[in-house]
């Protein structure tokens, strides 16, 4: 099993993305990816810059989401624009999403094949007032200096 570093993973979403990611890459028969030791173990005869290439695309996802939502920042119930924004990268991924009723946002339901409880992981949006940000933006002095952009960011990894 061929080792590599892969850095910048922070819950057990970003190691199955990244293993899901690999998985799909021609020549790949496994892909084993721990989050404790920030590795991954895979097998098969792929070529390592796909491989590489295949986590660098997660981190760009990422990185341009998070990004998005800060230039775009906007109060709670009025996330139009970056709610659309990550419905669209969501659906993207493949996931299967319910709209939320009456307001923005949505979720889904991820089918472990084992039984149990479901568990809500949350994302948030909204931004907050504070004018005095050198960030804001200069007509309604909404910023992400709550971090929300981070937050629903990460949930794509």
């Amino acid at each position: 099993m061929e080792q590599y570093s892969v850095n910048g993973m922070s819950c057990a979403a970003c190691s199955a993305r990244v293993e899901k990611a690999v998985l799909g890459v021609e020549g790949v028969t496994a892909c084993s990816v721990s989050l404790l030791t920030n590795s991954m173990g895979v097998e098969g005869n792929a070529d390592p810059q796909k491989i590489i290439s295949a986590v660098e695309k997660n981190k760009q996802l990422i990185l341009d989401s998070e990004r998005y939502i800060w230039k775009n920042p906007e109060t709670g119930y009025k996330e139009f624009k970056t709610s659309a924004y990550m419905e669209k990268a969501f659906r993207e991924l493949g996931y299967d999403l319910v709209m939320a009723d009456g307001i923005t946002g949505f979720y889904t339901v991820l089918d472990t094949g084992k039984p149990g409880p479901e568990i809500l992981v949350l994302g948030e949006l909204d931004s907050i007032i504070c004018f005095g940000h050198p960030e804001c933006d200069k007509t309604t002095g909404a910023v992400h200096s709550c971090g929300h952009n981070a937050q629903s960011a990460a949930l794509l990894g």
